[in-house]
């Protein structure tokens, strides 16, 4: 395990740590593998379109039985992760970056419901 990364906690080889990002010109997707210190990057932009590589990655880990572990994955990454996946042929940076705002403004509103309901159990 490389010294960057190693820590008490064993490390399974199928672990590929990732993070997201979206902005109106760019999406990028990073994973890094902890056990080898791969790091594979991919970016859909105007200049850039890596939409089929990034499937292929993806298809990879699945085949591979590959754990993807990364911070707030479930709730915004992952959908707009399978949104791409789902709409392959036709996502542009902007139908990407749409979607990402459409979970935030999701988001928001889940946790305002939440922190209200929290304040008034009985309500």
């Amino acid at each position: 395990v490389p010294a960057w990364c190693s820590s008490p906690a064993p490390v399974d080889p199928r672990w590929w740590v990732y993070d997201i990002e979206t902005f109106p010109t760019i999406f990028t997707f990073t994973a890094i593998h902890p056990m080898s210190g791969l790091c594979v990057p991919f970016e859909i932009s105007y200049r850039k379109d890596q939409r089929f590589e990034f499937l292929n990655f993806l298809t990879g880990l699945r085949g591979v039985h590959a754990r993807m572990v990364g911070y707030n994955n479930e709730s915004f990454d992952y959908p707009v992760i399978h949104y791409i996946i789902n709409h392959i042929n036709t996502a542009t940076v902007k139908s990407i970056y749409d979607r990402a705002m459409d979970m935030s403004s999701k988001l928001i509103f889940i946790k305002s419901v939440i922190s209200i309901t929290r304040q008034n159990p009985h309500h």
